[in-house]
């Protein structure tokens, strides 16, 4: 038989409706206040109020402002950071080619490199040795406090050679 022949009609039931209650009260919130002034929300300020005092202080609550941020201890660090790319020595035996290597670098204050380590080790001595030479002679920017003191640091590269 050819499958025109074979001609049925089918009716699906349609579904029941579905009753969606909607709550006839809702909560209306005030908008938030918006002053008049040239203050900033959150720091110290000298006001035209009643009682004429200064006042700062710290609470729990949060703010409605935007802004770069300036949150964190003056103790925070941006990490040093190397001031020329990272080149590798060439001929990398085959084992090392083309594998990415986690560098460590211990930096001073001012910048220097005291101790390199390589992460998976490098196993050919004569390369390993040449690697972790050139890695001692990067010079660095060094990691800096927020308040702008540099500091030792311990810093990562991943490097392929």
């Amino acid at each position: 038989m050819e499958p025109s022949s074979f001609s049925q009609t089918v009716s699906v039931p349609l579904p029941e409706p579905v009753k969606i209650e909607i709550p006839t009260t809702a909560a209306v919130l005030p908008p938030a206040a918006i002053g008049a002034g040239v203050g900033t929300t959150g720091g110290p300020g000298q006001g035209p109020g009643t009682g004429g005092g200064k006042g700062t202080g710290t609470g729990t609550g949060t703010g409605a402002d935007t802004g770069s941020g300036s949150g964190g201890k003056g103790s925070d660090i941006s990490h040093a950071s190397p001031r020329w790319t990272i080149w590798t020595p060439p001929g990398a035996p085959s084992d090392v080619r083309g594998r990415r290597h986690e560098v460590r670098f211990w930096v001073t204050a001012d910048g220097r490199v005291t101790r390199v380590e390589v992460i998976p080790p490098i196993k050919d001595a004569g390369y390993r040795r040449e690697f972790t030479e050139r890695m001692m002679g990067f010079v660095f920017y060094p990691a800096t406090t927020r308040d702008g003191r540099h500091v030792d640091d311990v810093t990562s590269v991943w490097v392929i050679p």
